[in-house]
């Protein structure tokens, strides 16, 4: 009787393993090496470990990051739209939760894939953009300005917190454009939004995204000026993964022109823009 209780109990887990539904990584599960055998291993292995931002972030970065559980959201639906299409109706996805560098995760070998934002630094691949993402210069409705010079002299709040440093890319930004203005660091949105409100800035450099998500129920909307820089939402391989680059880009491709992203962005309460 023990033996047939032991053996009913496998059967129980190994049949829960192998749901479609997402499944916090297992210590004990490893990537595959890369190199063109990796999408082969990968579909033998019935699982893709994705790197994640984290679904409770510590307290006070959901004030610096107002469009975090968006984000959240949002990867986690394409993650496991992805697993299913690439590797099959029966595959998991696995998921390895981190504040920041989650395409570190990929370059070390911990990881499969990285939902992330694009940029030229790191010693990965990334998929094609799947929704639009960076830093932006916005103002109020009222306000008469209509481009970024128009703010010479003034003071602009960028915000210094979350995966993107706005203020940093802030400074890049004037000086490469010739304009002279104060930046006032704001650790978050939030903040950078109630002084704005109250007259003390003249203008917000901050996450697309999140200033996306504070337009709604705002009683005046902000209005872009300008883009101060794209990082748009990707995904993060290795270099050398080449046949399972192709299949990702190939099931984002399908899931696009399907309306299926914009349908998850709705669902998730991100305010998709297509990239």
């Amino acid at each position: 009787m023990r033996s047939l209780v032991t053996a009913l109990i496998v059967v129980v887990v190994a049949t829960a393993c192998s749901a479609s539904a997402p499944t916090t990584a297992s210590p004990t599960v490893s990537p595959s090496p890369a190199g063109a055998d990796l999408l082969t291993a990968l579909r033998a292995r019935g699982s893709l470990i994705v790197a994640i931002r984290v679904s409770a972030p510590p307290a006070g970065v959901q004030q610096q990051d107002v469009a975090h559980a968006q984000k959240r959201a949002l990867e986690a639906a394409i993650a496991s739209a992805l697993t299913l299409r690439i590797l099959g109706a029966n595959a998991r996805v696995d998921f390895k939760e981190l504040g920041r560098d989650r395409a570190g995760l990929v370059e070390r070998g911990e990881a499969d894939l990285a939902m992330t934002f694009a940029e030229t630094t790191g010693n990965v691949a990334f998929s094609l953009p799947y929704a639009a993402g960076g830093v932006v210069l916005v103002v109020k409705g009222s306000s008469r300005a209509t481009e970024a010079r128009a703010l010479a002299g003034q003071t602009i709040a960028a915000t210094t917190m979350g995966e993107i440093n706005a203020n940093e890319i802030a400074q890049a930004f004037l000086r490469d454009k010739g304009i002279t203005a104060t930046l006032s660091p704001m650790p978050g949105l939030s903040a950078a939004f109630a002084a704005l409100d109250a007259g003390q800035v003249a203008a917000v450099i901050g996450d697309r995204t999140g200033i996306a998500v504070l337009q709604h129920g705002r009683a005046e909307p902000v209005r872009v000026i300008a883009e101060v820089a794209s990082r748009p939402y990707a995904i993060a391989m290795r270099k050398d993964a080449t046949a399972l680059r192709a299949a990702v880009n190939s099931a984002l491709a399908d899931l696009t022109a399907s309306g299926e992203i914009p349908r998850l962005a709705g669902t998730a309460g991100f305010p998709y823009e297509s990239p």
